[in-house]
C-alpha cells in the first residue's frame, strides 16, 4: 500500500469530525452584546437596496449581533405623547422563540411593557425622562457658540465659534463634574464651523476641515496639558476618499464619536444623497478608521438643504440624538436593537446638538441665550 493511500485510510474519521464542529458552530446562539452592532467597514462595500446593508471586510469581527439584512425602515414615531421609553425588542430577526419574551416598545409612548431588553440589558436612555431647561456653562462666550462635545464622564467640552468667517474651536476641562470648566483655550487651525468631537477619555479632538474634505485630529497626554499639533491621525482613509472617489461636490460634516471610541459616525451631503449619516467602526481603539457606509433610516433622511445631523449617542448605544433639520428641533431615536432602524423616535425640542453624558443624566447642548446661542446642560428628571 502506498503511504498516501495508508494515511488516508487512518484519517478517515476526520471528516464526520469535521462535519460535527461545523454543525455545532452555526447551531451557536449568535453573541447578543448591548452594542448596537456597527461593523467594521473595509474592503469592498455594497448596499442591496433601502432596506438592507450589505458589508464586506472586517465586519464579521467585531460589533455583536449586526442583522444586515433586517436594517428596513424606520419604526414608529411617538411625538410628544409623554415619554418614549425603549422596553425590549420584540420580533428582532433571529430571535426566535425568545421574540416578545422581554416585553416590546410602546411606540405611543408612555412606560414600555418590561423593564429590560430582550438581551436582559436596560437601556441607558430608554426611562422616561423629561428633560429640564438647562443651565447655562460660564465659559459661553458673547458669539454663537456652537456644541461640540461633551465626554461621557463630564470632565472635557468642546464647541466653536465664527466671527468675521474665522472659526475658533475651544475646549475646557475641570476636575469633576460638579465643578465649575477651568478657563478656555483655542485652537489655531482652518476649520468649518462644525462639531468638535472629544474622546472619550478627553485627550484626542476631531475637527472638520475648512474645505470639508476631510477630519484633522488634536492629540494631548493628558487633560493637564493643551491640544498639540494637528495631524491627519487614524483619518487617511478619508483623505484618499476625497482625493479619488468622492464627489466634487460632496462634503462631510457632523463628526461624532461615541463613547467606546470605536465607532464613528459623521455626515456626508452632496447633490442628490438622501442617506446623508454614515458609519464606521474598527476593532481598537487606535485602530485607522475605514470609510463608512449610510445609517439607512428614514428618520434620519436629508431632504435638499434641511438636513438630519447626528449630534450624541448613549453610553450603551442604544441611542442616537440627531437635529432634525426638517422639523427644527432635537429628537432621540431608539435602536430596534439588533437593527439598525428605530423602533421609536421622541421629540426634544430646542436642546440643539445635544449630547449625553454617560448615564444620560444630563444633556449638553447649544440652545437661545442672552444674546445669541449659549451653551446648556439639561438634567433629567
Amino acid at each position: 500500500m502506498t503511504p498516501l493511500l495508508s494515511a488516508h485510510r487512518h484519517c478517515y474519521w476526520l471528516v464526520p469530525l469535521l462535519c460535527w464542529v461545523a454543525v455545532q458552530a452555526c447551531s451557536s446562539k449568535p453573541d447578543r452584546s448591548p452594542s448596537i452592532g456597527f461593523a467594521a467597514e473595509g474592503g469592498s462595500r455594497a448596499t442591496a437596496g433601502k432596506g438592507a446593508t450589505a458589508q464586506a471586510g472586517r465586519e464579521s469581527a467585531v460589533g455583536g449581533a449586526l442583522d444586515a439584512a433586517g436594517t428596513s425602515g424606520g419604526g414608529s414615531t411617538g411625538g410628544d405623547a409623554g415619554a418614549v421609553a425603549l422596553g425590549g425588542e420584540s420580533g428582532s430577526a433571529g430571535s426566535g422563540a425568545e421574540s416578545g419574551a422581554a416585553g416590546s416598545w410602546n411606540a405611543e409612548g408612555g412606560q414600555p411593557t418590561a423593564g429590560t431588553t430582550q438581551d436582559g440589558a436596560t437601556p441607558i436612555c430608554g426611562a422616561a425622562q423629561v428633560w429640564v431647561d438647562g443651565a447655562a456653562l460660564a465659559i459661553s462666550t458673547p458669539a454663537a457658540d456652537r456644541f461640540g462635545s461633551i465626554t461621557p464622564d463630564e470632565l472635557s467640552v468642546a464647541w466653536a465659534t465664527s466671527s468675521s468667517g474665522v472659526v475658533t474651536v475651544r475646549y475646557a476641562d475641570r476636575t469633576t463634574n460638579q465643578a465649575a470648566f477651568d478657563a478656555p483655550r483655542s485652537l489655531v487651525g482652518a476649520f468649518a464651523l462644525d462639531r468638535a468631537a472629544f474622546s472619550s477619555d478627553g485627550l484626542r479632538l476631531v475637527v472638520v476641515n475648512a474645505d470639508r474634505r476631510g477630519f484633522t485630529e488634536f492629540t494631548r497626554a493628558s487633560r493637564d496639558d493643551a491640544l498639540g499639533a494637528p495631524g491627519i491621525g487614524p483619518f487617511a482613509a478619508f483623505e484618499d476618499y476625497a482625493q479619488h472617489t468622492m464627489a466634487a461636490g460632496n462634503s462631510f460634516a457632523d463628526v461624532l464619536l461615541d463613547p467606546d471610541d470605536k465607532v464613528l459616525l459623521y455626515s456626508e451631503y452632496g447633490s442628490g444623497v438622501v442617506d446623508t449619516v454614515h458609519r464606521t467602526r474598527r476593532l481598537f481603539s487606535g485602530d485607522p478608521w475605514s470609510v463608512g457606509l449610510p445609517l439607512v433610516a428614514a428618520e434620519l433622511q436629508s431632504s435638499g438643504a434641511q438636513t438630519r445631523r447626528p449630534t450624541g449617542m448613549s453610553a450603551d448605544g442604544r441611542t442616537l440624538f440627531f437635529w432634525d433639520g426638517l422639523l427644527g428641533i432635537e429628537r432621540a431615536g431608539f435602536f430596534d436593537f439588533p437593527r439598525d432602524s428605530f423602533a421609536s423616535v421622541r421629540d426634544l425640542g430646542q436642546l440643539i446638538d445635544a449630547q449625553p453624558n454617560a448615564d444620560c443624566t444630563r444633556l449638553y447642548h447649544s440652545g437661545p441665550g442672552v444674546s445669541s446661542l449659549d451653551l446648556f446642560v439639561a438634567t433629567a428628571h
